[in-house]
């Protein structure tokens, strides 16, 4: 079987980002941000093995603790928000079968949407 050898001249080159600054800023954001949270991962899974090879180990996490507790608070106010309004829906087939197909429309045009910008 005959291979065929790629011609590269008809490939156009990959566009260069305009805003090289605004990326290297922002890669330097990021990681900035998520450092912190590396460190306390990795003392939490450094406790978590010391306790399995019996050594007792506290690691310290104050960021992981308070991205825990603003979850909970959210999560309670949507709750107490939204409680009062969705008890007066009513329950019956034909509700539940409205939203399951709004949902299914939603995520099939979110998918055809991503497929078509990743063409």
């Amino acid at each position: 079987m005959r291979k065929f050898s790629i011609d590269s001249h008809g490939v156009a080159p990959p566009k260069q980002a305009k805003s090289r600054p605004l990326r290297m800023a922002s890669m330097f954001l990021v990681v900035v941000v998520l450092t912190p949270l590396a460190v306390e991962c990795a003392r939490l899974c450094h406790a978590q093995w010391s306790a399995i090879l019996s050594k007792s180990t506290n690691a310290q996490t104050p960021i992981l603790n308070w991205i825990h507790e603003s979850l909970l608070t959210v999560r309670e106010d949507l709750r107490y928000s939204l409680s009062p309004s969705w008890s007066q829906i009513p329950n019956s087939p034909r509700s539940v079968l409205i939203i399951g197909a709004i949902s299914i429309t939603l995520g099939i045009l979110v998918l055809r949407m991503s497929a078509h910008t990743h063409s």
